[in-house]
């Protein structure tokens, strides 16, 4: 549990529900147009009440200490059909947003070059992700008046709109990278384990992890490890990969990446590529390459520019 950073407690917040009311009828009407979106959102909100992420919020709302956050659902481009609520902490209502009051915090990320320079360093890589990992970290029930959000129960559109809070740290929130990583960095540091230790410090970016050592074991015995000192604290490291075979087949099915899940692992002729930090990972060459999608257009500046951006 780690409060949010706000710049003063003493912070007196205008009631936006108006705005936040309207910004989810726009939402509303592209429910309406498209029913695979209105599913997916439905879904992934149900998710976070299942998961007690988000609660329905108490009828009495604290004067000065409400907010309504606006959100919307982004799709990710690489994962077909994956949604992701994002809560637009940047919205102004009466010329103050939530971000405006919230501490950035220290930047806590590893050098994304250095994480994956290390990532080369032995000859067994592997690569996990920490599962929602914001959402593992808890803002205390007195803070989660700043993170309402209107919503329809059950998804119904015909429904009442209700009002729900956040009960974690969430995206959108300028301070929530600061924060989630210190948390893990603080696991690492109270760690008994050295290579957990060294690993939670160096081998991180955001919720990825790329580590690489020198044989199966290593890599097996660190899995493990990781795995349960993440466990004791709240998180879940899964969706595991790796160039050595051996290594995948040690995990069990469910905590492996979805494409080799269900994979004969000492059969199967090819593994699917990875991606790890925006690049492509051949397993099988254990080397990096890059996807390029260049579209025919008219030889311009304009597209040369685009091309190279």
């Amino acid at each position: 549990v780690i409060p949010l950073p706000l710049k003063s407690s003493s912070i007196e917040m205008p009631n936006n529900r108006s705005q936040a009311h309207q910004r989810l009828m726009w939402q509303r009407k592209k429910m309406v147009r498209d029913a695979g979106y209105h599913k997916d959102y439905v879904t992934f909100v149900n998710n976070l009440i299942d998961k007690g992420y988000c609660e329905k919020a108490p009828s009495l709302s604290p004067k000065g200490k409400t907010w309504y956050l606006p959100h919307h659902g982004v799709y990710n481009p690489n994962k077909p059909g994956k949604i992701r609520v994002v809560y637009d902490c940047g919205a102004k209502f009466n010329g103050i947003s939530l971000n405006d009051c919230l501490l950035q915090g220290p930047d806590l990320m590893n050098n994304l070059f250095g994480v994956l320079t290390r990532f080369r360093c032995g000859t067994v890589a592997f690569v996990g992700d920490l599962e929602a990992m914001f959402y593992q970290v808890r803002v205390p029930p007195l803070q989660r008046s700043f993170l309402r959000f209107l919503w329809w129960p059950e998804g119904d559109l015909d429904k009442e709109v209700m009002e729900y809070q956040m009960c974690v740290h969430i995206f959108g929130a300028k301070s929530s990278p600061s924060v989630a990583n210190f948390v893990v960095r603080r696991i690492g540091s109270l760690a008994n384990d050295k290579l957990v230790s060294e690993t939670l410090r160096d081998n991180f970016y955001v919720d990825d992890c790329l580590k690489s050592v020198q044989s199966p074991a290593i890599a097996e015995n660190l899995i493990t490890n990781l795995r349960h000192e993440f466990a004791g604290n709240g998180f879940h490291l899964t969706k595991f990969v790796s160039n050595d075979r051996n290594v995948i087949a040690s995990l069990p099915p469910a905590e492996r990446a979805a494409d080799i899940r269900n994979v004969d692992i000492f059969n199967v002729e090819r593994f699917p590529t990875a991606r790890a930090l925006g690049v492509v990972w051949n397993i099988e060459t254990d080397t990096f390459g890059f996807k390029v999608d260049i579209r025919d257009r008219p030889f311009t500046r304009r597209r040369l520019f685009a091309v190279t951006d």
